[in-house]
C-alpha cells in the first residue's frame, strides 16, 4: 500500500526521511475521504 510507509518510521517499519508537502498533503486529503481501512491501527 503507498500510503504506509508514510507513518512507518513511528511504528519501526522504516527509516525516517523528508516527505515533501505535496505528498503529505494528497495523504491527508486521502485521509480525510476516508480511504484509511489498509492503515495499522495503534
Amino acid at each position: 500500500m503507498g500510503v504506509g510507509p508514510v507513518d512507518g518510521p513511528e511504528l519501526g517499519f522504516a527509516i525516517e526521511q523528508d516527505v515533501p508537502e505535496d505528498v503529505h498533503a494528497a495523504y491527508e486529503s486521502l485521509l480525510a475521504a476516508g480511504f484509511d481501512s489498509r492503515l495499522l491501527k495503534p
